[in-house]
């Protein structure tokens, strides 16, 4: 399935402290990560028991690592693409700088288990 999102790619924000030490993720990097879900599930998006492959490619207009990028859509994704992110076996990803149009691509391709090996999830 390729899926394309129309939204300005959000980092994975940094944990933040409460006072009293509660941890929590902050707000922008919660919202973008239920609409990654959403967005998946509204276009008809399956969720994958076996292994998978994801291609990610970010079109933003600002810059921020990539790793950051990522971690962002592989944890809103998480329940809802596959099980648990421990799935997926292979990552690509890129970034491309462009202001006009920012907006993220995702691929993910289920790969086939070896017949008589036990699947992971």
């Amino acid at each position: 399935m390729i899926l394309e999102i129309d939204a300005v790619p959000v980092p994975k924000g940094r944990p933040c402290f409460t006072r009293s030490g509660h941890v929590y993720t902050p707000k922008r990097t919660r919202d973008y990560e239920k609409l990654i879900g959403l967005s998946y599930r509204a276009n008809g998006g399956k969720r994958h028991i076996g292994p998978v492959n994801v291609e990610l490619r970010f079109y933003y207009r600002y810059g921020a690592d990539l790793d950051n990028f990522v971690k962002a859509v592989l944890d809103g994704l998480n329940g809802v693409a596959w099980l648990d992110d421990r799935q997926v076996v292979s990552i690509t990803a890129s970034k491309v700088k462009d202001a006009e149009n920012p907006r993220l691509t995702i691929e993910i391709e289920p790969l086939t288990v070896p017949h008589g090996t036990k699947e992971e999830a």
